[in-house]
């Protein structure tokens, strides 16, 4: 009873360890071969335990084989399908043609063959209910993916140029991906030409290469980390799949990371994946670890971009991506918005903050940080000293953790993009950052969007669009600003001092007065590109006055406006600017 736990632990062991196999086991047939073939593995020291698909549908082939021999008072040790006694071989290329022919035409019952046709076990002969007179039998393989795994062999031994267009061709068809992963497991790619592989299996786009969820199938089943490496080379390559990737997916990105030395920018961006999918990511990456005993590939494979919005992934996977430095050391973007992020994320990538020197970009919006969760983090976020972007939308933070990152703008020399908009700000954090913005010469972009604003806050924002010429673009979507407020923003645009080119104020109650003001502000204004002022109460005069501008003003390309008022403008002065206004 003690050996048999501990082989049900070895044997949980194994597939939480090969998740393509454990794949493979919902189909009845496939469990009972995945079991006997493992203990067949552990019985035996000269066999071996099946890692990928084909190599486990060799071992089942062969014990069909074996079985076949013995009961033909043949015993010999079979150690390679090849090694099969002249007769037997030829028989069973026989059997592969039929497979293949079967594949090609989605044939999987065969009433032509007699009888007494030799399946070597490989197939079973069943009576035919409906037969025209006599006794009938139709033939089927013991499985779809025996039949499959005997076409592929059917097709590695091909000479090369056949190996070669069969793939290509091949590759069109859906019906056909399991006969190329057991084709790609069995000649490992050796027949082709990288040159040539690379056409079929990588898309190029611009100047980077694009991989899919079968080409990192095919290189995995292949288990040829050298031709990766030759395959992918120093380019960069990206991995955007159509539909939510599997955990096998996962698991085979993670063996060709480690198997190359190019940059890879991963996005996986709306794919509903959970922190189990992005284990499987590393566990890929262990696989090439666990079976040379060596670490990742020389030269070190790169990850610029690790794209993650809109999933389910909690903070727990950002440690395990810290036990990976090579993951993080050429980072350009980290994208984790709209997960189950906490403060312990922010936590965990304070400590890892070293390990990024080359951070861009990173983006937590839209998590639940905490008021007070991101202190930590932001006390030290200068360390990044390429950072450019930092988002941190809807995050619930507060007070404390704006006075941390206000202690650390005036160091954050290259930030050019700050959002902290929809958060626990009060007056006073409003306040302290428009103070440490006039120490911080980088920022180019502000969004404080959804964040009650004073008259004193205003104040200060008309000042820094007045004397601020470093900041371009200023997001106040939904922050009370009232029309007095707007009254004070717009003198300031009105002033040839201003340098702003985009300012967003829709949904903030400003009434015709402050419409009335943009409209003269416009006027004089020569730096604005961009106004957004939609869901606001306008009325239809100071509308028609922001539209008549457009004759005076050249340099604002985009006016949005209430689509409430599109009525009070003319269809001639509409038509007129049709590509400038935009009606929400």
């Amino acid at each position: 009873a003690v050996e048999m736990k501990d082989l049900q632990k070895q044997f949980s062991r194994y597939l939480s360890s090969y998740p393509h196999i454990f794949s493979m086991m919902y189909i009845p047939l496939n469990c009972a071969i995945v079991i006997c073939v493992y203990k067949e593995g552990i019985r035996d020291p000269q066999s071996f335990i099946p890692k990928t698909s084909t190599q486990l549908y060799t071992a089942l082939v062969k014990a069909l084989l074996i079985r076949y021999l013995r009961d033909e008072k043949n015993d010999m040790n079979l150690k390679s399908i090849d090694d099969l006694p002249s007769h037997v071989l030829l028989q069973f290329f026989k059997l592969c043609k039929i497979a293949y022919d079967g594949i090609i035409h989605q044939q999987l019952i065969f009433s032509d063959l007699s009888p007494n046709f030799n399946t070597l076990g490989m197939m079973q002969s069943v009576p035919e209910l409906y037969a025209d007179f006599g006794e009938s039998f139709s033939h089927n393989f013991l499985h779809l993916t025996v039949q499959e795994y005997l076409a592929a062999y059917h097709v590695f031994h091909l000479p090369a140029l056949e190996q070669e267009r069969h793939f290509r061709e091949l590759l069109k068809s859906s019906h056909t991906k399991n006969m190329l992963i057991f084709l790609a497991g069995l000649s490992k790619f050796g027949n082709l030409d990288s040159e040539v592989l690379q056409s079929l299996l990588l898309a190029s786009v611009e100047d980077k290469l694009r991989i899919t969820t079968d080409s990192l199938h095919f290189l995995f089943e292949a288990q040829n980390p050298s031709l990766i490496m030759t395959l992918l080379g120093s380019n960069t390559v990206t991995f955007s799949p159509a539909q939510h990737p599997n955990p096998f997916d996962c698991f085979a990105l993670g063996y060709c990371i480690a198997s190359s030395g190019c940059s890879w920018e991963i996005i996986l961006a709306d794919c509903h994946i959970h922190d189990e999918e992005l284990e499987m990511l590393l566990q890929g990456i262990n696989f090439i670890t666990n079976e040379t005993g060596q670490s990742v590939s020389t030269p070190l494979p790169r990850v610029s971009i690790l794209d993650f919005r809109n999933n389910c992934l909690t903070s727990e996977i950002l440690r395990h991506l810290t036990q990976h430095p090579f993951l993080l050391q050429k980072l350009t973007k980290l994208d984790l918005s709209k997960n189950k992020i906490n403060a312990d994320a922010c936590t965990i990538m304070t400590q890892s903050l070293p390990l990024m020197p080359c951070m861009l970009n990173l983006c937590l919006s839209l998590n639940s940080i905490g008021n007070g969760g991101a202190v930590t983090l932001l006390s030290s976020i200068s360390s990044l000293s390429s950072l450019e972007q930092l988002g941190l939308y809807d995050t619930g933070i507060g007070y404390r953790d704006i006075e941390a990152l206000c202690g650390q703008l005036p160091l954050m020399h290259k930030l050019s993009l700050l959002d902290v908009g929809k958060n626990n700000l009060t007056p006073d954090s409003v306040e302290a950052l428009i103070a440490a913005l006039q120490l911080n010469i980088s920022l180019k972009e502000l969004a404080i969007s959804y964040t009650a604003l004073t008259p004193k806050n205003m104040s200060d924002f008309a000042k820094v669009v007045r004397t601020n010429h470093n900041l371009k673009a200023l997001y106040l979507q939904g922050c009370q600003v009232q029309t007095d407020g707007a009254i004070e923003l717009a003198f300031s645009l009105s002033s040839q001092e201003s340098s702003l080119t985009i300012l967003s104020l829709n949904e903030n109650n400003i009434g015709r007065e402050g419409g009335v003001a943009f409209a003269e502000a416009l006027r004089k204004n020569v730096s604005l590109v961009e106004l957004r002022l939609v869901r606001n109460p306008f009325e239809e005069e100071a509308t028609r006055m922001l539209v008549d501008c457009l004759e005076y003003n050249s340099t604002l390309q985009r006016l949005s406006l209430p689509l409430c008022y599109k009525s009070a403008v003319s269809d001639i002065v509409h038509q007129k600017f049709k590509e400038r206004i935009a009606w929400h």
